[in-house]
């Protein structure tokens, strides 16, 4: 019986119904010893209230996506695919010393009016003599809706990654950069500059690499940039390759989507203009010609409805000039279990693909 299938829901309905009417009818019909009827009763009372409690974890799974099959609930790892290049003309999604951390706390973007804290992460190479007059590529970090800049931290592990990427000599350095991505919660913006309200994209696309070309040893060149990011932010990672080529030359979108939404956390992001609500949809872009010479990769699972399907149509729209890569999990839902496991490989693509790497101020 699947974890999200009608069947199992039907099944915890009717018993969260039946089990409390059978603890009545059972109640004064229980026998033997005082505490053998105490414990009987007892049990019909746990009964009844696990199974509406486990009703109410499956319609809360159904609705967010959490967990995709009882495999994925009981934590089985999930083995990381490969990572597919695919043609630029389309086709299947295919399966496929830790340095230092500086955080701004009152940055006000110049473009945007936003307000919010930036966290940057120096590689340990940023500090060394050596590197003294290196400058460095940048990749930023998208944390998904309701996520903190800090998730990067604590749950993706950003640090110990690199730092042991670095020693095996699988990645190149990069300044880490991790802004705040939800600027106007409760509200999701989408990272969209909304018509006369928030400008979520211009704080991401322009104010933040500001902030990071004033203060630090960074690669100017837009091939030296690239984003990152889960969920929501996998698709604010893949607005900034597609629709800012010209500062981001590379995104990895980690169980992301490419279509506009609307829905009850983001209200109207469009000011009622098709014009802008096309904009923002990367699927229709590609689908109507638009075609950046950026690399983009894709991560998801066969199991995740959130993003399968909008990856899938993105790989089949997307055209040469822009490169499109697919890193596809057979099992394992919305949620960070798989695509963690894929994190240093997804990371070790990414660096690879900013042009220059590292240079002499200079050069």
């Amino acid at each position: 019986m699947s974890l999200t299938g009608s069947t199992l829901r039907w099944v915890l309905g009717v018993a969260t119904v039946g089990l409390p009417l059978f603890a009545v009818w059972a109640w004064g019909r229980t026998r033997g010893p005082r505490w053998l009827r105490a414990g009987q009763r007892l049990g019909l009372v746990a009964a009844a209230q696990a199974v509406a409690v486990f009703l109410t974890f499956t319609l809360v799974n159904d609705s967010y996506d959490f967990y995709a099959s009882w495999a994925d609930l009981f934590g089985q790892p999930v083995a990381a695919p490969a990572i597919v290049e695919g043609t630029g003309a389309g086709g299947p999604l295919l399966a496929a010393d830790n340095g230092r951390l500086v955080q701004f706390t009152d940055f006000t973007g110049p473009q945007s009016g936003i307000r919010a804290p930036v966290l940057v992460h120096l590689p340990p190479q940023y500090d060394d003599p050596a590197y003294a007059r290196t400058a460095f590529p940048v990749v930023e970090f998208l944390p998904g809706w309701r996520n903190s800049p800090r998730s990067w931290i604590s749950q993706w592990q950003l640090f110990q990654t690199t730092a042991r990427l670095s020693r095996a000599g699988r990645m190149v350095p990069f300044i880490a950069v991790m802004p705040t991505m939800n600027v106007d919660l409760p509200r999701d913006t989408e990272c969209t500059d909304v018509p006369g309200s928030t400008q979520s994209f211009s704080w991401l696309a322009q104010d933040v690499p500001t902030l990071v070309h004033e203060h630090f040893r960074a690669l100017m060149q837009p091939a030296s940039w690239g984003a990152i990011g889960y969920s929501t932010g996998g698709y604010c990672a893949a607005k900034l390759a597609y629709l800012r080529p010209q500062q981001f030359h590379v995104a990895a979108v980690l169980s992301g989507y490419f279509n506009a939404l609307k829905d009850d956390t983001t209200g109207d992001l469009w000011g009622g203009s098709e014009d802008v609500r096309h904009h923002n949809d990367l699927l229709w872009l590609a689908r109507h010609g638009v075609h950046p010479g950026s690399y983009v990769l894709v991560y998801t699972s066969r199991q995740d409805p959130t993003s399968y399907v909008s990856s899938s149509a993105f790989l089949k729209a997307a055209k040469l000039p822009t490169r499109t890569y697919s890193l596809v999990t057979e099992k394992g839902g919305h949620n960070l279990k798989g695509v963690v496991a894929s994190f240093p490989t997804i990371l070790e693509w990414l660096t690879q693909h900013l042009a220059g790497h590292h240079q002499a101020i200079g050069a």
